[in-house]
């Protein structure tokens, strides 16, 4: 492994789970339940370009 895969490896991704278990929780949702894409939305699109750069991936990458 390269000194930059090492690095991507240990990098601490995601800081603020406890806040989206949180406000799941405030929505009525418990650990075991199913969730719904849009209940998710609002958490998983803190990336660069938001659902823009997910469907270009998509488009590019021919997922049906």
């Amino acid at each position: 492994m390269n000194d930059l895969s090492a690095d991507i490896k240990s990098m601490k991704l995601y800081h603020h789970v406890d806040r989206v278990v949180n406000e799941l929780r405030e929505l009525g949702k418990d650990e075991t339940g199913p969730l719904l894409v849009d209940e998710l939305t609002a958490f998983d699109q803190l990336h660069y370009h938001g659902t823009e750069a997910v469907d270009e991936a998509i488009r590019a990458t021919n997922i049906d």
